[in-house]
């Protein structure tokens, strides 16, 4: 594993990305927060609006997490995590998450993840002049545009 990789192994477990700011290394973390700006029709390029509808198919009805249990005398230990409003044709899904050792911990990080993958339903991609972005990686902004109907 490169350094890198262990860098985003690590960041995961705080819920964070990291990613080159110029060159410093900075984190993102995943957490509620006000947005920070709103873009509109007026700061979207011409015909750049893409709205994604994401597939219901191939998402993680339950995850099964192994992890060193300290509680277990430091031993291998799985750990599975069921999301109760999954529909049941949703597969399985595994984590690992290095350092984390205790389960109540991991059943967290679990319902965290399941409950990502069921409330992420879609994507929108859209193209800005460079002058319109006053924002960075990891701040919530508000996206409105006439064409889906909504804001």
């Amino acid at each position: 594993m490169t350094l890198w990789d262990h860098a985003i192994s690590i960041a995961k477990i705080g819920r964070g990305v990291p990613y080159w700011k110029g060159s410093t290394i900075t984190v993102s973390v995943d957490m509620p927060s006000s947005p920070v700006a709103l873009v509109t029709v007026g700061n979207i390029g011409i015909d750049s609006f893409n709205e994604t509808f994401l597939t219901m198919e191939n998402r993680a009805g339950s995850i099964d997490a192994d992890f060193i249990n300290s509680e277990k005398d430091f031993i291998r230990d799985k750990f599975t995590v069921i999301n109760p409003d999954a529909p049941s044709e949703w597969g399985n899904a595994t984590l690992q998450l290095q350092g984390v050792t205790k389960a109540s911990e991991i059943w967290r990080h679990c319902r965290y993840y399941l409950s990502t993958t069921q409330n992420l339903t879609r994507v929108v991609n859209i193209s800005m002049h460079l002058d319109a972005i006053a924002f960075t990686v990891g701040d919530v902004i508000n996206v409105q545009h006439d064409v889906p109907m909504w804001g």
